[in-house]
C-alpha cells in the first residue's frame, strides 16, 4: 500500500473515531451544566463546523483515492497536482459553511 491509501484510510477511521466520541460526549459521560450551556449556544461552532470540515477532508480524500489525480479546471482557472484536492476541498468547506449559516437561524 502506498503511503495516500494508509493516509485515506487513517483520515476515514480518525473522522469515524471522532463522531463516537462526540455520542459517548453527549451521552454517557455527562458534563457540567456550563459547559453544557456553552454547548447548547455554541453547537454550530464547536461541533456542526468542525465535522463539516472533516467531512469535507474525507470526500477530497477518497475522491482521490477511487479517480487518481484531481485535475480541476472552471473559472478561467486549472488547478493540477496538489493544488486541485486543496481548491475542491476550500470550496466544499465554503459551501459547506455557508448552507449551514442559512439552515442554523438562531
Amino acid at each position: 500500500m502506498d503511503f495516500k491509501t494508509i493516509f485515506t484510510w487513517v483520515i476515514g477511521v480518525g473522522f469515524i473515531l471522532y463522531v463516537i466520541f462526540l455520542a459517548v460526549l453527549f451521552t454517557k459521560l455527562g458534563v457540567t451544566r456550563e459547559i453544557w450551556r456553552i454547548f447548547i449556544r455554541q453547537f454550530l461552532a464547536m461541533v456542526v463546523f468542525p465535522s463539516a470540515c472533516f467531512a469535507a477532508l474525507v470526500v477530497v480524500m477518497v475522491l482521490e483515492q477511487t479517480s487518481g489525480n484531481i485535475e480541476f479546471s472552471g473559472l478561467g482557472f486549472q488547478f493540477k497536482g496538489a493544488a486541485a484536492p486543496i481548491v475542491i476541498w476550500a470550496m466544499l468547506v465554503i459551501i459547506m459553511s455557508l448552507s449551514l449559516r442559512l439552515l442554523w437561524r438562531q
